[in-house]
């Protein structure tokens, strides 16, 4: 079974953290999330990805873009973990990692920690997955996974 498809069958969540907010530009985005693909913006002009999703490209200003497929692999660059309740129904502490995509961008995303002592959290380097948390809101979030076998 691939990525994809398990990660679209993955059962539903009640998160205790808040949903993303749709603006003009983002639908796209949530759709290719709740299908199990990460999606980025790719700028035909200057043939560079860009996130977050914008009407234009930040470093060309061109309008001319697709949405295309990116990894759902990357190395862990930074991981900040939380003790402090932001969000009433949160379970502390939860951490929240950033990746660097294979395509050469960055994703924040909350870190799934569930089994995982507190310093093998701190592994920048370390193999890290994208997974979508499939919520009962209807929204399909990326959530960070540490790969099997560590690095």
């Amino acid at each position: 079974m691939s990525t994809t498809e398990r990660d679209t069958e993955a059962e539903l969540v009640e998160s205790p953290f808040p949903n993303p907010t749709l603006d003009d530009d983002n639908p796209p985005y949530w759709e290719y999330c709740k299908q199990g693909e990460l999606r980025y913006q790719y700028c035909t002009d200057c043939e560079r990805f860009w996130f977050p999703v914008g009407p234009v490209c930040p470093r060309c200003l061109g309008t001319n873009f697709e949405w295309r497929p990116v990894s759902l692999d990357g190395e862990l660059l930074a991981v900040i973990v939380y003790h402090r309740k932001f969000f009433p129904n949160a379970e502390l502490p939860y951490a929240v990692g950033q990746v660097w995509l294979k395509e050469g961008i960055r994703l924040s995303a909350q870190l799934d920690t569930e089994g995982i002592p507190a310093e093998e959290l701190a592994r920048v380097g370390a193999h890290v997955k994208v997974r979508f948390e499939r919520r009962t809101s209807g929204f399909s979030v990326p959530k960070l996974v540490l790969a099997e076998g560590g690095d």
